[in-house]
């Protein structure tokens, strides 16, 4: 949400939320997902978009972004990670003006086990139009080889995604979605992308293999869309690594 100035008149409000039965929420289970009834209300506005975090993480399966009208009453399931899980609720109305976040915390007791490892490596060496990087592909495939000896130790199986040099287009970054998809809630993400970071207006980009100065949103990758491929996968445990210019 953007705030400005002329937001905050006498007439500034925001939409509620309540979580019906909140007395009646655990404090901890064995079981893995927890039921929660949401109410959400506007005296004024429509409503528009829920969220939920658990361990500040976003919830993508419980994100709904097509709110209609000023009341909404939902039943969410929520899976549990291994752990204390700090569960936080908001709605936003079509002002963009959101809730208080309601939280609280769960402690899940069931069996603890190993979980998946899922790496995406990125790297970019050759260059098509730009100068070339030494190594930068090389990272990534090291990187990826290092974690695979940990399958079967730190993790019960490691699942890899490569991409380099004339590999490493907008589009197929971008299908890397599919991949992190198949995560679940307890296992772990990592995104390493090594190659040229360029600056172009006010966005951050990382360079493709085909990267046109004069085409930045065509031939390469907006800092905030490999964010994204992070935000939309089930995993809550995930790390991001850039090593290019501008990625600070």
């Amino acid at each position: 949400m953007e705030l400005k100035e002329d937001m905050f008149g006498d007439d500034f409000h925001t939409p509620e939320l309540t979580v019906i039965g909140e007395d009646a929420i655990p404090v901890s289970t064995d079981k893995k997902h927890v039921t929660l009834n949401v109410r959400s209300t506007d005296t004024e506005d429509n409503l528009k978009m829920l969220n939920v975090w658990v361990n500040g993480v976003p919830d993508a399966a419980n994100r709904i972004e097509d709110l209609q009208g000023q009341t909404d009453k939902r039943k969410l399931s929520v899976e549990l990670s291994e752990g204390v899980n700090t569960i936080q609720l908001a709605v936003q109305n079509d002002k963009g003006a959101s809730s208080l976040k309601k939280s609280f915390k769960i402690k899940y007791e069931g069996k603890h086990e190993k979980h998946d490892l899922y790496i995406v490596g990125i790297g970019v060496a050759r260059y098509k139009n730009i100068t070339p990087l030494a190594y930068m592909d090389k990272d990534v495939i090291d990187l990826i080889d290092l974690y695979k000896k940990q399958e079967g130790m730190m993790f019960k199986k490691v699942h890899s995604e490569l991409l380099t040099n004339d590999q490493v287009t907008h589009d197929s970054i971008m299908k890397t979605k599919h991949f992190l998809a198949t995560s679940k809630v307890d296992d772990t993400v990592i995104v390493f992308f090594s190659g040229h970071g360029k600056i172009e207006g006010d966005e951050n980009y990382l360079a493709t293999y085909a990267w046109a100065d004069k085409q930045p949103s065509k031939t390469g990758l907006a800092y905030t869309a490999l964010e994204n491929l992070l935000d939309n996968a089930p995993a809550r445990k995930k790390l991001l690594l850039v090593n290019a210019c501008h990625s600070g």
